[in-house]
């Protein structure tokens, strides 16, 4: 029973969709940060805000893959938190490439990830899907 539910579990659909949710996410990541350097260029965005202006970014760069992935996985909730996970990871793993490790205030920026993740998961879970019309 337990080789049933890991493949039934872990199969292509669910796999594709959680890669879906992460190259939505990590688009949206993408243009957000771009859009808050170009503020924080421009002036905008002063120093005192910037961790600020960084857990918004990473609050609303999550939630669209995560919604998205939570409102295409049909009720399996968890793909919308394995999005939040991965898309965390990936953050860390370019923090640490590019930045080395070097303190910084990170516990913000992931709780704002992870809380994303959940809530875009319950709020893409919660919606119904529109009944599709069957062709004759």
């Amino acid at each position: 029973r337990g080789a049933v539910m890991k493949s039934k579990l872990w199969n292509g659909g669910f796999l594709r969709t959680v890669l879906q949710g992460l190259t939505v996410t990590c688009a949206a990541l993408l243009a957000l940060s771009a859009l808050g350097a170009g503020l924080t260029l421009g002036g905008v965005i002063g120093q005192q805000q910037l961790s600020a202006a960084a857990v918004v970014i990473s609050f609303l760069g999550v939630f669209p893959g995560a919604w998205l992935t939570a409102r295409h996985a049909a009720g399996q909730k968890p793909a919308a938190i394995v999005v939040g996970v991965c898309c965390l990871a990936v953050c860390m793993l370019a923090r640490l490439l590019f930045f080395g490790n070097r303190e910084a205030q990170i516990l913000p920026g992931m709780l704002a990830m992870l809380a994303a993740a959940a809530l875009g998961g319950i709020a893409g879970s919660t919606q119904r899907k529109p009944a599709r019309r069957r062709r004759r």
